[in-house]
């Protein structure tokens, strides 16, 4: 005598189920998007190295004198450019020249000495600007900056996600962290788990820092206002290594009026609740020396 066979019941989807399926689904659409992203600032890291071996004749020079650093800060100011200024890198051991950032990925170099044009470089037509302008814009400008944002959250939540069902019961982590050789679907889960696990913290880094640089204009906070005298003094004895226009008001010069040190900027007014009446100045203190300013 047979016994009838039993309707199979289908249980509801648990939480644990759900997560797995979104951790899947997100790892084959975000996932690539984030190792194009890696890969490419891979290669960002060592921008100065590549420039080094494509223009050697931007390094060798002599770092220039107070002087002559006041007076190409004048003639940046007076200069007509093809594009908006967004920053200015002065020389500095590492790369001994004058470096202005444009809008649209462009790139001029000019001489640490008089200030006349050594090089111009543009993602048009060279690759790691190109590759920046991937990293930090998907090629798209704003709207691939707000991409990129939503890629960022997505990304974390896969992390979360992934840590969340690796995450072992008491008494079980040795077996967590345990790589398998066979069969093969147990090694390759293993794998995937115990790298990911033992990756975390640095995956946690890079997208959290990522996600900040791109809302950095909601994570920024203005600091008090400080002496405008002693920020220009140490622009020009070369104590700031940048200087980065943060708002789009009218052309201001000196730095110590407010808004933006170039007449290269977009004629919208100033934000004037987050613009101080003297400007904001951030010296990014490495042992002891400031190396970066900014104008908020």
């Amino acid at each position: 005598m047979t016994v009838p066979s039993q309707p199979s019941v289908r249980h509801p989807w648990r939480l644990r189920d759900l997560l797995r399926k979104l951790h899947l689904w997100l790892g084959l659409s975000v996932g690539l998007a984030f190792a194009v992203l890696a890969l490419s600032g891979t290669v960002l890291a060592f921008q100065t190295d590549l420039l080094r071996w494509r223009h050697p004749e931007l390094f060798g020079h002599a770092l220039p004198t107070p002087a002559q650093r006041a007076a190409i800060l004048e003639r940046i100011h007076d200069a007509h450019w093809p594009a908006p200024l967004r920053s200015i890198d002065t020389p500095t051991a590492e790369l001994p020249v004058w470096q202005l950032s444009l809008a649209g990925e462009k790139r001029v170099y000019l001489d640490p000495a008089d200030g006349h044009e050594l090089l111009t470089r543009s993602k048009d037509h060279d690759l790691v600007l190109w590759l920046r302008d991937l990293h930090t814009h998907l090629l798209s400008g704003k709207n691939g900056e707000t991409a990129l944002g939503i890629l960022g959250l997505a990304e974390l939540s896969l992390i979360l996600i992934g840590l969340t069902l690796w995450w072992p019961r008491r008494g079980h982590w040795r077996h967590a962290v345990r790589m398998y050789a066979q069969p093969p679907t147990r090694r390759w889960r293993s794998w995937h788990q115990s790298v990911g696990a033992m990756l975390f913290p640095l995956l946690l880094l890079s997208t959290l820092t990522g996600i900040t640089l791109i809302y950095k204009d909601t994570t920024r906070t203005c600091s008090p206002p400080h002496s405008a005298t002693g920020k220009v003094r140490l622009l020009r004895r070369g104590r700031c290594r940048r200087v980065t226009c943060r708002c789009n008001g009218p052309p201001r010069w000196p730095p110590h009026r407010p808004c933006c040190p170039t007449r290269n900027c977009a004629a919208s007014p100033c934000p004037t609740k987050r613009t101080p009446r003297s400007p904001s100045v951030r010296a990014d203190r490495a042992n002891g020396t400031p190396s970066a300013a900014a104008w908020w």
